[in-house]
This record gives C-alpha cells, structure tokens and sequence, in this order.
C-alpha cells in the first residue's frame, strides 16, 4: 500500500510540474501527500509494536542503532556477571562504578614547580573601554553587546574595575 502511495504521489508530482497552475492538480496532489505521511506513520508504527511484542533487547538495540544520526551503536549495560542490568537502580550502581574506576584519586602531591619567585601578587584588573571593544569585535562583531559601550552612558576612558577573586 505504501509503495502504492508512494507511486501515485510521484506521478501525480511529475504532472503538477508540467502544469503547475492546475489547481485541481494540486489539491489532488496535496491529499495524495497526506495520504502518504500518514501510511509511513502507521507502518512504523506497527514496526515498533512488533518490536515492543517480540519482546527482544537484542532486536530492540538494532531498531534504535539504526535509527542514530552518527551511526555509533549503543551497547545493553551488562554488570560483572555478563547479565543485561534492566532496573534504574542497578543502572545507577554500575554507571557509579564505572566512573569510579576511570577517575584517579588526589595523592596530595604538588608537582615541583622549579622554585619559582613571584615578583607581585595580582590583586585587581583594570579594563579601558576601548581594550572592552576591541574584544568584542575580536569575538567576531557580536552586535548584540556593541550597544553597551556606544550608548554614552559612561565617559569613554572610564576603567571596568574586576574586584580580586
């Protein structure tokens, strides 16, 4: 039936570009479309019910592997007994577990940063307006905040002071 469909709405598209101004033609044509959107809808649909009654994680990762833009598969969690892990709760502990045995523990050593002497501590920063705006159209001309340094609301040389952290 969707091959069907697919078929007249294709026919009845090549007619409607040789006369593109039969209205009749393109009222036929439009209902022809809508009766094919809806024909795919419910064909995929039943292909999910029939996928959800099967029953099958296996078929269950292939229906949604192929549907994926990057085309990367998505792996069944399986805890450290080679079973499928099913319930948010057990999901939660091995997605723990997981993170826990890629991210290293602080040992509390500083590394050795060759007895470097500081010359000042940097207590504050001081921005001139016009260092302000030649970073913002460095960023690449962002209009939306040139407003806030041309409305004249403070001098041009007035300093943006950034209290220390």
């Amino acid at each position: 039936m969707l091959r069907k469909s697919a078929s007249k709405k294709l026919h009845l598209w090549r007619k409607l570009r040789s006369s593109p101004d039969d209205v009749s033609l393109q009222c036929r044509y439009h209902s022809c479309v809508l009766e094919w959107r809806q024909l795919i809808k419910s064909a995929q649909a039943s292909a999910e019910v029939k996928i959800i009654d099967a029953n099958n994680l296996g078929a269950f990762h292939r229906f949604v592997n192929k549907r994926i833009g990057n085309r990367s598969s998505i792996g069944a969690i399986v805890d450290g007994n080679s079973r499928f892990v099913t319930t948010l709760q057990k999901k939660q502990i091995c997605s723990t577990a997981i993170f826990h045995l890629s991210v290293s523990q602080d040992n509390g050593i500083l590394p050795n940063c060759r007895n470097v002497n500081l010359q000042c501590i940097l207590e504050d920063m001081t921005f001139e307006s016009v260092d302000v705006l030649r970073s913002i159209n460095n960023v690449g001309n962002c209009g939306e905040y040139k407003h806030l340094l041309t409305t004249k609301i403070l001098p041009v040389n007035f300093p943006f002071v950034v209290p220390p952290v």
